[in-house]
């Protein structure tokens, strides 16, 4: 059986990304795959790039004055013709020859109305210095069926990373199940200021089981204007341009203050409105551990943040008294994680395990996603 899906490709003014997030989706040799293209208040002439392409799969669809991310993925969904949607940034990228792959998964998991997977990622060369010029692959080809309750059990009591939601970010949702969401709640996010959180919560909710992929289908790309990992990494006190050693090592999704709270919110917020009364949401456990691995500097900003009258209802007593222990003590800061050799070598190195490896991309002349893809596609089959 032959699906069409739907990949649905926000963007505001991003012009050099957008274009190479599209050549990615672009390379998909599928036939049954709609595009859809949501212009948010895009300034550069993009409805004649996309006429230049003259390619019928392409829709697009503008907002000429910017709206909300909700509002402009809301009207992406309700244009979608395709079984399954997908939303790709517009600074992240596919690998093509995935859809077959996926259709093929469906079609002997019969019902499995969601299926997700691990992504790559890869620092665009603006973005924050600590995952500048950084591609981290993995080789992982396990494809398992996953009780959705016991994985939102296990991300709501920070047993597991919120990376592991099946969010619309990384995953293909079927169309009616997202309709069932708009048609509950009256809107496809219960959180609006957080639309991908929203469906993966959403999803792990109304789902029995998911489908989840161990083989990466997309490459998350961190670009110096990014809406989420940029910014998040700015909450450990890096700036821009930092290249300090002890920041080379930081996990790639350690989030700052400001994401974490929108995540907890989001899981709060969710849990109220779908009525989540067997799961417990312990998240802010991690943001009292994320508070412990900050530098003192950046620990003091943190724990501002976290103890102002509006932010404190997030917690619970035990946990605001952990918050205040650590305001009144000087807690031992663990030391970096360290590897031996430089970054540089390791892509002669090959720094390769079960999970995959981590590679400096000047040195292999990759500056985009496209470029990122076309490298991971390349090692896929060197490896094969």
């Amino acid at each position: 059986m032959t699906r069409l899906f739907t990949i649905i490709i926000p963007t505001v003014n991003r012009e050099k990304e957008f274009k190479s997030a599209l050549n990615t989706v672009l390379a998909e040799k599928y036939a049954a795959l709609e595009i859809i293209v949501k212009a948010n208040g895009v300034s550069w002439n993009i409805q004649k790039y996309i006429a230049d392409l003259n390619d019928g799969r392409i829709v697009l669809r503008r907002h000429l004055k910017q709206v909300s991310m909700a509002e402009n993925w809301s009207d992406g969904i309700d244009q979608a013709q395709g079984e399954f949607i997908f939303v790709l940034g517009d600074d992240d990228g596919w690998y093509a020859g995935s859809l077959q792959i996926i259709n093929n998964l469906l079609s002997s998991n019969e019902g499995v109305n969601v299926i997700t997977w691990r992504r790559d990622d890869f620092g665009w060369p603006d973005a924050v210095a600590c995952i500048r010029n950084r591609l981290h692959l993995s080789y992982e080809k396990t494809f398992n069926l996953i009780e959705s309750r016991v994985l939102l059990r296990k991300i709501f009591s920070d047993e597991l990373s919120h990376e592991y939601l099946p969010k619309i970010y990384s995953s293909f949702i079927r169309k009616t199940v997202i309709q069932k969401f708009k048609d509950t709640y009256g809107s496809y996010f219960v959180d609006p200021s957080n639309p991908d959180m929203s469906t993966g919560v959403q999803v792990l909710a109304h789902e029995a089981r998911i489908l989840r992929s161990e083989l990466p289908f997309s490459v998350i790309g961190t670009s110096g204007t990014s809406n989420g990992a940029s910014s998040a990494l700015l909450g450990h006190g890096i700036t821009q341009n930092d290249v300090s050693p002890e920041h080379e090592f930081l996990p790639i999704w350690g989030m700052g203050a400001g994401p974490e709270l929108a995540i907890l919110n989001c899981f709060a917020r969710a849990k109220r409105i779908m009525a989540l009364n067997s799961v417990s949401l312990k998240y802010s456990t991690r943001i009292i551990r994320y508070i412990l691995d900050l530098p003192p500097t950046s620990r003091v900003a943190a724990l501002k943040f976290f103890l102002s009258e509006s932010r404190l209802n997030v917690f619970t007593d035990v946990e605001k008294e952990k918050l205040l222990e650590i305001k009144s003590k000087n807690f031992e800061i663990p030391q970096p994680v360290t590897m031996e050799g430089t970054i540089e070598n390791l892509i002669t190195k090959g720094e390769k395990g079960a999970f995959g490896a981590r590679i400096y991309t000047p040195s292999i002349g990759v500056d985009s996603i496209e470029r990122a893809v076309n490298f991971s596609l390349l090692l896929r089959s060197l490896r094969a």
